[in-house]
């Protein structure tokens, strides 16, 4: 099961690679294919899903890294963005900002450590200091 999903997430990588999005950490575009590679190939590999719309977050906290991707969003108007964000005991922070681009939304994410959810907004273009816009999805981290 474990093996299927991560196949699952490598394909979503694979069309994603090249899908134009922008992250205030890093975007899956711009990120080393090796640096996807590793963190999929990481013995403490975690893969979480939510239902609509899809998301993934595969993730090892080992390495202190996520790649989320997001499946069935929709076109923003060019003045929003959806924005990701880690939250933890202490409130929330930007893991990145992207637009949809075909049918796969991803950031690559470093500095995961004690988020204990991941949450999707729609903000504003350039994104936000902290969560004001509506929640487009939430997943489960721990």
């Amino acid at each position: 099961m474990l093996i299927s999903a991560a196949c699952v997430v490598a394909a979503a990588v694979g069309g994603a690679y090249g899908a134009a999005t922008t992250s205030a950490i890093t975007p899956v575009a711009a990120s080393p294919r090796t640096q996807i590679g590793d963190l999929l190939a990481a013995p403490d590999l975690r893969l979480v899903t939510t239902g609509e719309p899809a998301a993934t977050a595969a993730m090892s906290p080992g390495r202190n890294e996520m790649l989320f991707l997001a499946h069935g969003l929709h076109t923003l108007s060019r003045d929003r963005v959806y924005q990701l964000w880690l939250i933890d005991d202490h409130g929330s922070r930007s893991a990145g900002i992207a637009r949809p681009a075909g049918n796969v939304t991803s950031l690559f994410v470093s500095g995961i450590e004690g988020a204990g959810e991941a949450v999707l907004t729609v903000e504003l273009a350039g994104g936000s200091p902290s969560p004001t816009g509506s929640r487009v999805l939430t997943i489960a981290l721990r």
